[in-house]
C-alpha cells in the first residue's frame, strides 16, 4: 500500500527540483509501482494480455510498465519532464490535500498507460526486453564504432575482421531463423546468431545494435505467433487464462492473510515483504502454466539476492512455505468454484 502523504511529498519535491536525482528517483520509483499495479490489474481482469515468453509474467508486466513510463518522463530542450510538470502545475496548489495529489498521480499514470498501450505491441515490448537481457550476458560486449553501438561475442575479441563488410540482411535473416528453429529460449538464440556470424569469415563478427534488434524482433514476432501451441484449442485457452487469473487473485489473498501479519511479527522490511510477494507471483505464474514449479527455495533466493542458505533457513523458510501452501490452497478452492477441479 502506497502512503498518500509520501506520494504528495514526492510529487512536490519533484516539481520544486525536477533535475535533482533523488527527487527524480523517488517519483520514478513511485510511478513504477503504480504502473505495475495498474497493468497487473488489467491483466487479472482479462482486459490486457501481456505475453511473457520464457520469463515470468510479473517480469513481462514490469517491462511493459517501464516502456510506458519512458515516454511519460520524456524531456525537451529547456523543458525537463514537461508532461508531468505541466500536468501537476495546472491541477494542484500548496493547499491541495495529499489524497488529491495521490489520485491525480494515479490518474495521470493510468491514462498515459492506456494511451501508450494503444500504440505499443505488448508482445514486442516483452520480446525486446528479453533480447536486451540476453545481450547483457557476460559472453557479449558492446563496442562503440563510428559513434554507433555494436554487439559482439567476447570470444571473437582477438579477430574482429574490421576490413570485411557487415553481414547482409538476407544472411542475417538466415542466421536468425536457424537460431529460432534450434533453440526455444532467448539467450541461446542470441548466442547462436553471433556464433554463426563469427563462423562466417565473409563478414565482420560484430553487429550494429540498431540493425540487429529490429531484424531479430521481426522474425521472433512472426515465429512465436506461428508456433503450434498446446493451448490453441479455445476451451484449453479459456482454462489456461482462467487458472492464471485465479492464481493472481490467490496471490493477493495469501499476501493479505499470511504475509502481512508474519511480516509485522518478524520485523520484515518493506523490501523483504515486496520480494516475498514478487517471488510468490513468479512461482504461481509457473504453477498456473502447467501445474508444476521449481523447488520452493529457488524462487525466493532468485528474487532476494542476499538470501543465502543460512538466512533462508533461519529467517524466511517458515513464512515462505506457509505463504506458498496457503496460496495453493486458495487457488484449489477457486478452481473448484469454477468447476475446473474436483
Amino acid at each position: 500500500m502506497i502512503d498518500k502523504c509520501d506520494t504528495a511529498r514526492a510529487v512536490r519535491a519533484f516539481l520544486d527540483h525536477p533535475t535533482d536525482r533523488r527527487a527524480f528517483n523517488d517519483l520514478f520509483e513511485l510511478s513504477s509501482r503504480m504502473a505495475h499495479s495498474y497493468i497487473a490489474i488489467r491483466v487479472r481482469r482479462g482486459t490486457l494480455h501481456v505475453p511473457s515468453n520464457e520469463f515470468p509474467q510479473s517480469t513481462a508486466i514490469e517491462d511493459c510498465a517501464c516502456e510506458c513510463l519512458g515516454s511519460l518522463f520524456a524531456s525537451k530542450p529547456g523543458r525537463p519532464f514537461y508532461f508531468i510538470i505541466d500536468y501537476f502545475r495546472s491541477r494542484i496548489t500548496d493547499q491541495t490535500p495529499p489524497d488529491r495529489v495521490h489520485a491525480l498521480l494515479q490518474g495521470m499514470i493510468a491514462g498515459h498507460i492506456d494511451q501508450e498501450l494503444m500504440q505499443l505491441n505488448p508482445q514486442g515490448v516483452s520480446i525486446r526486453r528479453a533480447i536486451l537481457r540476453s545481450m547483457g550476458d557476460d559472453s557479449f560486449e558492446v563496442l562503440r564504432v563510428d559513434g554507433r553501438d555494436h554487439w559482439a561475442i567476447r570470444s571473437s575479441a582477438g579477430s574482429r575482421r574490421e576490413h570485411l563488410p557487415q553481414v547482409d540482411d538476407s544472411t542475417l535473416q538466415h542466421f536468425i531463423h536457424t537460431a529460432c528453429r534450434s533453440f526455444p529460449d532467448m539467450p541461446r538464440r542470441c548466442r547462436s546468431i553471433f556464433e554463426q556470424l563469427d563462423g562466417d569469415d565473409r563478414f565482420q563478427n560484430r553487429l550494429e545494435c540498431k540493425k540487429f534488434m529490429p531484424a531479430l524482433l521481426r522474425v521472433l514476432t512472426n515465429h512465436d505467433d506461428a508456433r503450434p501451441s498446446a493451448t490453441s484449442n479455445p476451451r484449453s485457452e479459456y482454462v489456461r487464462r482462467t487458472v492464471q487469473l485465479l492464481a493472481a487473485n490467490a496471490v493477493d489473498l495469501a499476501v493479505d492473510q499470511v504475509l502481512t501479519n508474519q511480516a509485522r511479527k518478524r520485523g520484515f522490511s518493506e523490501d523483504e515483504t515486496s520480494t516475498f510477494r514478487r517471488a510468490l507471483a513468479n512461482l504461481m505464474d509457473d504453477f498456473g502454466q502447467d501445474g508444476d514449479h521449481d523447488l520452493l527455495p529457488g524462487y525466493l533466493k532468485e528474487a532476494m539476492t542476499a538470501c543465502d542458505e543460512s538466512a533462508y533457513l533461519q529467517r524466511y523458510k517458515y513464512v515462505w512455505e506457509a505463504l506458498v501452501s496457503r496460496c495453493k490452497e486458495l487457488l484449489r478452492d477457486m478452481l473448484r468454484e469454477e468447476g475446473l477441479a474436483p
